[in-house]
């Protein structure tokens, strides 16, 4: 899926916080005002910088609790060990259900956070589930979020590790604050980590395109200033930066308020589609509505002959049946679960990747199994 094209008239932030030694923190998200004014509590109303009438809202978020079962380190995360031993896979899903993820270490300090937590439980266990594993493809080891671990900014593995036996295929990190790999199935402690608390610097936005008709167009971005002091979010000025013109790329091709897409015709496994579409920039397709489904199907059929299947983002990898998209959202999630008829069937007993039937509903299908495929490319 491409960074999600969408109207101007949204404008969708990701949020900086600041943690300090506060139990609480505020944060700020930028949203469209949808009539003349923010008569909102709590709202701010902006100049908008895209043409008459599309004013922008500055939103001071209500208070975030910090859990009392996470130990946090200002500027770098939140992380909980649990004492209790599971499967990878339900280790994943424990921390999801809490509202954060399996951990992943970003950078020797976070490593040495972790450790603190790690040390803390007494007895010590050796070993903890970490979020990252190598079930797309023997020995690349990527995260929970589709990341390779290489360039999360942490892959000291310990010593002799990764053995690379095909089923060893989830990440964990061990006592002596080294990576290691284990069976998925072998039940573990965790670590599951809050999500990520950053001091605040700069207020991150996504962007909103406005595509219309045009080759480019230009992204209003929000930035908090620099000078931004606090533990409560609190900042002395902010300011709207407009960035270079983007541009689509020529192979893809868009849709406005959706998304940018290329049909590969060349048949490969799903791993190596998913390889190629991150080579370009993008990764495999992930249908998000039925908008989205409409306009993946048009680009499909717009190939003669046109393909029976393409592969797309999603798999049940980690558990039989529980389908997820590269991005570890469930499909109900995502915003499309249609699938087509008399599908999910893991055919064999092997049906574990995830493709489209040209009807436009979803289907499973040997993830070694040549197809062709569906990416979608971000906007830069």
């Amino acid at each position: 899926m491409a960074f999600r094209i969408i109207a101007i008239q949204t404008l969708l932030c990701l949020v900086s916080y600041t943690l300090g030694q506060q139990a609480c923190f505020d944060s700020f998200v930028v949203v469209p005002a949808r009539t003349a004014s923010c008569a909102t509590p709590g709202v701010t109303l902006g100049q908008g910088t895209t043409g008459e009438g599309e004013t922008t809202c500055l939103v001071r978020n209500p208070p975030v609790t910090r859990r009392n079962d996470y130990t946090y380190f200002p500027g770098i995360g939140g992380y909980k060990l649990h004492d209790q031993t599971l499967p990878w896979n339900r280790a994943r899903k424990t921390c999801e259900e809490e509202g954060g993820h399996l951990a992943i270490i970003n950078s020797p300090a976070e490593r040495d956070a972790v450790m603190k937590v790690f040390k803390a439980k007494n007895p010590q266990p050796l070993y903890a589930s970490l979020g990252f594993h190598d079930l797309y493809q023997e020995g690349q080891y990527v995260t929970i979020h589709g990341q390779d671990l290489e360039k999360t900014g942490f892959s000291e593995w310990a010593l002799s590790e990764p053995t690379g036996t095909v089923t060893e295929n989830c990440g964990s990190l061990h006592l002596s604050g080294g990576l290691n790999d284990h069976g998925c199935q072998i039940p573990f402690h965790f670590m599951s980590m809050a999500f990520r608390i950053i001091a605040i610097q700069t207020l991150l936005c996504l962007v909103s395109y406005n595509l219309a008709e045009k080759l480019s167009a230009q992204p209003i971005v929000l930035a908090l200033a620099r000078r931004a002091t606090g533990a409560t979010g609190n900042a002395d000025s902010t300011y709207l930066l407009r960035n270079p013109q983007v541009t689509r790329r020529d192979d893809y091709t868009y849709f406005p308020g959706i998304g940018g897409y290329k049909l590969h015709s060349k048949a490969v496994s799903w791993f190596q589609a998913r390889f190629i579409c991150e080579e370009e920039g993008g990764h495999l397709a992930i249908i998000n509505s039925w908008a989205e489904r409409d306009a993946v199907v048009t680009v499909l059929k717009a190939t003669n002959p046109h393909p029976d299947y393409v592969s797309l983002g999603f798999h049940d990898l980690c558990r039989e049946g529980h389908h997820i998209t590269i991005h570890e959202e469930t499909l109900a999630n995502a915003g499309f679960d249609e699938w087509a008829k008399g599908e999910p069937n893991n055919k064999y007993g092997s049906e574990n990747c995830g493709s489209l039937h040209s009807s436009g509903g979803l289907n499973d299908h040997r993830c070694e199994e040549s197809l062709p495929f569906m990416c979608e490319h971000p906007i830069h």
